[in-house]
């Protein structure tokens, strides 16, 4: 969904308004006779008298403090495009000249006015000297909203200890906290705002106090306004701290941590009160050590402290903690050293009936090997033989269990009797000859190597292989007898195992843990219902993410959720991902018990594969979520939420909104279960695009590192930021050049509303937010070049990696270059460049040019007097390929039957010398087809930020809120006429393949917007002199350079009116 769907006006709606309009004068002008379209060279005419030049303004409009003025008009002169015109502001900044168009037409933007009443006064003055009339008019720019300034404490009494100094905290509410003051005064002590830490980005402060004696009274005030001036002051007081401590038996036990607060008069110490709970062991405690089994029938009385015993901690319930004391868990007779069962059922003995190797499993349902000689019951010709022996291809040669000295007659089980065996030691499954031996002379695979010397047995045909009989599988430079990863991905770069840096491992961080949102998550353990003690640090193995769910019951809410469909839930789950079911009710454990039987259900229907995947992944935190403690424990104390995750960095993470945006029936839930799903998902896509800059292969340019970016729509709407690249000589050596952007919230927290009503956290809405280059370092007027356009989230951070590879050619000179980042949504920018190359096929982009925008979507997007619709290709010499790079967005929704631009699939057709191709969004839907719901929902694990704060799931015309748009890129150098004949390419925008025209429109409020951004780009092939592949079709050389064929640039005019103007995303 869009900003808009409040009926906000944007600007750029606003302008494009302006110049229809000031179009229409034109046009009308040029056929009422004022303007002649027509020239014709060769009719004989008498001279036109010089007359003065006349001037059209369209009426001026008020704005507010911080907005553009624009205004614009038409010159009608012989020659307009030699005149000047004239504008005269009344203030002392004197006068603003334009120069108009060959059609007369100019136009001016004006920011940074302070509000007041303005006149402003026109005219216009030709190459002959002769001026117009003079045209005034007025306008008003109107202060700024200011809402009264807020102020909140965090309490309004503060206590001390002697010699302690005081912290105050607090946190200032203002639309301009730069205009913010403040001052603290108690007593005759003033602390003015120099003295004072405040943060104007989020109006929090900290005041320190110097330590003093006694009681004091003072009041904090804070003052803040541009315009419209506010103040509030709150009192607080200053209190020393007096404690009194309780113990009413005077057993040195505090009445708030004795369980026997009027019992025995004794001292408590370990020998009096072992578990020191303020009861006398000798006469008062029937359970000295505190574990719940009483002294009478605990085998360790005054064991270990702090635990509780349950099944899970002391199977055998005899009061010693199975962890470190009991010696024998489980009570059959067998030591846990020599135990293979540890977790026997209770109540039984091992014997030689019961247990035939005495290994602590029971034969008739524990033990699967009763003789312990490494091979199942199942499989063992020979299940209570020989004990005291291990099987090996020496004395066990077909692995039967049967001892091949003097208990098996076909050693090697080849089905001749070792008697008449010519090759009794035949290896296992192998086929015999009526002799008992195996062909070893095959060469199965058919590589060259026999079989016995064959380290890669079934090598595809065809590949070349190594001396091991190995071939490289996956096209790393590394072959499969070395590789440990032979699935390596593509144009990343492996070490001498043949691993990415994707596919290694994340060590376990160990140290500096945090329990903020993205902070190191910290080490910590519960028990669980299958699988023990759980232990964070023991089971980290740097691949895996983690998704824990705690119910609260008298939460409707989550308890709603909770009683959906858990296998919906866990079949979104990513293979990599272990989720947690807990519970903070008293009676947790029915709560766990019901999950744990719904799952159960749920993967009984599965296959043998996915149950063990369940078997796995799936936990059951078998104690109350408010118990557990360490890393987790603190985060639950800390956010009080009912599901927290940990990615593959060990870091903290935040879940999202789990509404149900794309609700279609009112009996559709309105929070879904399976949206947690989507959370490690994401954390899945996030982790190549944050590796990507430690690939050895890859050169780093860092643009913003941890920079803010201010947003809004004023002077903060645009960041810049330089990067220096490598010369001009290294970047020919670059195939690939990659974009890494992390948009950071503040707090680093998703969007939430705080105690007082206002908002913290991240960005509301889903902006357009662009990165654009600059054509000349330190001129900002030449950032006009997009290079990456953003779609952000709604209220949650995002990272992205896009592919601008197409773009080289802007960054070929190297050196420093400047980029402007430009958006209304604020937040912590990391913007990186990354160069490198992967698969060189010697191609490199070295110019292009800027062919098409795009424009309203209602009826008129191809007409070629309003937009342009054809391009003809400039080729520069020595051109090797030639493609299409276009970026294409739609913008503006329900106005219209089809509700376009944002959610109807319209198709971007290019054409050229009879061949054609298209760009579309089949999930935004057409007239034959729905737009998807869910088709941004389902793109959560290629980089979609996942359950964000707004519509995010509904399938969008070429993006989705919370991603990257990444360019789409068509190789036309086969529809080219390499021989020099006309190569001019044709652009339309269609719907169903047709022209669109809006059915059914509102007559207010249109706003269907296609943004383009369109290049022709030229690759010359560094590696070779040849003509490329490409060209093949035509047996004429491509056309030789001429001075006239100059590239066009982008223009820069077009895209100063949108800054102007900044857009938001509907």
């Amino acid at each position: 969904m869009s900003h808009n769907i409040f009926d906000h006006v944007t600007r750029a709606r606003i302008v494009a308004e302006r110049r229809i309009l000031v179009f229409a004068i034109s046009f009308l002008f040029l056929f009422s006779g004022c303007i002649s379209p027509f020239n014709n060279e060769n009719e004989i005419t008498n001279a036109v008298e010089d007359n003065s030049p006349t001037i059209i303004v369209e009426s001026v409009s008020d704005i507010f403090y911080g907005d553009y003025f624009y205004v614009s008009g038409v010159v009608s002169d012989e020659l307009p495009s030699k005149s000047l015109v004239s504008i005269s502001l009344s203030i002392p900044w004197g006068n603003y000249y334009e120069q108009p168009n060959e059609d007369g037409f100019w136009e001016l933007s004006i920011d940074s006015l302070e509000p007041g009443e303005y006149n402003i006064t026109f005219s216009v003055k030709d190459d002959a000297g002769h001026s117009s009339e003079s045209i005034t008019m007025e306008f008003v720019v109107f202060p700024p909203v200011e809402n009264p300034v807020t102020l909140t404490l965090w309490r309004n009494e503060y206590w001390y200890e002697d010699d302690e100094s005081i912290s105050i905290t607090g946190q200032i509410s203002h639309n301009y906290l730069e205009s913010c003051t403040l001052q603290f005064l108690y007593g005759d002590v003033v602390i003015s705002n120099d003295e004072i830490n405040f943060d104007v980005a989020n109006g929090m402060f900290q005041i320190i106090i110097e330590p003093f004696g006694g009681e004091k009274n003072g009041s904090i005030s804070a003052l803040c306004g541009l315009f419209d001036i506010s103040q509030i002051s709150i009192d607080v007081s200053i209190i020393p701290l007096a404690p009194e401590v309780s113990d009413m038996d005077g057993d040195g036990i505090p009445d708030d941590f004795d369980d026997c607060q009027e019992g025995n008069s004794f001292s408590s110490s370990p020998t009096t009160d072992y578990d020191s709970d303020g009861c006398y062991d000798f006469s008062e405690d029937l359970d000295d050590d505190n574990d719940g089994v009483i002294d009478s029938i605990d085998r360790c009385p005054k064991g270990e402290l702090n635990w509780t015993s349950t099944p899970i901690s002391d199977k055998d319930s005899d009061g010693c903690i199975d962890s470190s004391e009991d010696e024998d868990d489980d009570d059959d007779t067998i030591l846990d050293a020599n135990d293979d069962c540890l977790d026997s059922p209770y109540g039984w003995t091992s014997s030689f009936l019961s247990d035939y190797d005495r290994d602590g499993c029971r034969d008739s349902d524990e033990d699967e090997d009763d003789d312990n000689d490494g091979i199942a019951d199942d499989s063992d010709l020979c299940p209570k033989g020989v004990i005291g022996w291990s099987p090996s291809n020496t004395n066990d040669r077909d692995s039967d269990g049967c001892r091949d000295i003097d208990e098996d007659e076909d050693d090697d089980n080849d089905g001749i009797l070792d008697t008449n065996d010519t090759c009794p030691q035949t290896l296992p499954n192998f086929e015999v000859n009526e002799f008992g031996c195996a062909e070893y002379e095959w060469d199965g695979d058919h590589d060259g190597i026999m079989d016995d010397m064959d380290q890669c047995d079934g090598t595809p045909t065809g590949l070349t292989v190594n001396e091991q009989g190995c071939a490289d599988l996956d096209n790393d430079g590394v072959f499969a007898n070395v590789d440990q990863c032979p699935d390596s991905p593509s144009r990343w770069s492996v070490d001498a195992l043949g691993c990415a840096l994707i596919q290694s491992p994340i060590p376990w961080h160990s140290s500096t843990y945090s329990s903020e949102r993205f902070g190191k998550a910290g080490d910590f353990s519960f028990s669980t219902k299958y699988d023990g003690n759980w232990v964070f640090s023991t089971e980290w193995d740097g691949e895996s993410t983690y998704l824990f769910i705690f119910l609260q019951s008298s939460s409707s809410y989550m308890n709603t959720i909770w009683n959906q469909n858990v296998g919906t839930l866990i079949s979104g789950l990513p293979t990599n991902c272990h989720i947690f079911f807990g519970s903070y009710d008293s009676d947790w454990q029915s709560d766990i018990d019901a999950m744990d039987n719904r799952v159960n259900s749920y993967k009984n229907g599965l296959s043998s594969e996915n149950q063990i995947w369940i078997e796995s992944n799936v936990h059951f935190v078998y104690q109350q979520a408010g118990s557990i403690g360490g890393g987790i424990g603190t985060v639950i104390s800390s956010w009080s939420q009912f599901y927290y995750g940990i990615d593959r960095f060990q870091q903290w993470r935040e879940i999202g909104s789990l509404y149900n945006w794309a609700k279609t029936w009112t009996s559709d839930p309105d929070y879904r279960f399976d949206y947690l799903a989507k959370e490690p998902q994401m954390w899945n896509a996030e982790f190549p695009v944050e590796m990507r800059r430690h690939d050895p292969a890859v050169t780093v340019v860092d643009l913003w590192v941890s920079q803010r970016h201010t947003g809004g729509w004023g002077g903060g709407h645009k960041s810049f930021a330089n990067g220096t690249f490598p010369n001009s000589t290294a970047m020919l050596s670059f195939n690939t050049l990659e974009v890494f952007m992390h948009h950071g919230c503040s707090e680093r927290r998703d969007r939430y509303q705080k105690t007082d009503g206002s908002w913290g956290g991240c960005h509301e809405w889903d902006y357009d937010q662009r990165l654009n280059i600059c054509q000349e370092a330190g001129n900002h007027s030449t950032c006009g070049d997009e290079f990456v356009r953003y779609i952000t989230t709604y209220g949650r951070e995002g990272r992205w990696l896009t592919d601008v590879s197409s773009y080289l050619f802007m960054l070929k000179d190297g050196g420093l270059q400047e980029f402007r980042y430009g958006g209304a949504n604020g937040g912590w920018l990391n913007i990186s460049i990354y160069l490198s190359t992967w698969d060189d096929d010697g191609m490199r982009p070295t110019s292009a040019e800027y062919a098409f925008s795009g424009g309203t979507f209602r009826g008129e997007y191809n007409n070629q007097s309003l937009y342009k619709r054809s391009h003809n290709l400039s080729i520069p010499s020595g051109t090797d390929k030639v493609v299409i790079s276009s970026v294409v967005t739609g913008h503006g929704f329900g106005k219209d039957d089809a509700n376009c631009a944002e959610f109807c699939n319209h198709e971007h057709r290019f054409s050229m010398n009879g061949e054609d191709a298209q760009e579309d969004f089949p999930m935004a839907g057409n007239g034959s087809v729905s737009s998807d719901r869910e088709g941004c929902a389902k793109e959560t694990d290629t980089g979609t930020v996942a359950n964000q704060k707004g519509s995010w799931p509904y399938g969008r015309a070429g993006w989705c809120p919370g991603q990257d748009v990444k360019p789409w890129i068509w190789d036309i150098s086969s529809w080219v006429d390499w021989s020099g004949g006309p190569n001019l390419l044709q652009y339309q925008g269609l719907y169903n393949g047709v022209n669109y025209v809006p059915q059914n429109e509102q007559s207010s409020g249109t706003n269907q917007d296609i943004r383009v951004t369109s290049y022709i780009v030229y690759y010359e092939n560094i590696s070779s002199s040849n003509v490329s592949s490409q060209m093949i079709k035509s047996k004429e050389k491509p056309i030789v350079y001429k001075p006239d064929n100059s590239i066009i640039k982008l223009d820069l005019e077009i895209l100063i009116r949108e800054e102007y103007c900044p857009e938001e995303d509907e």
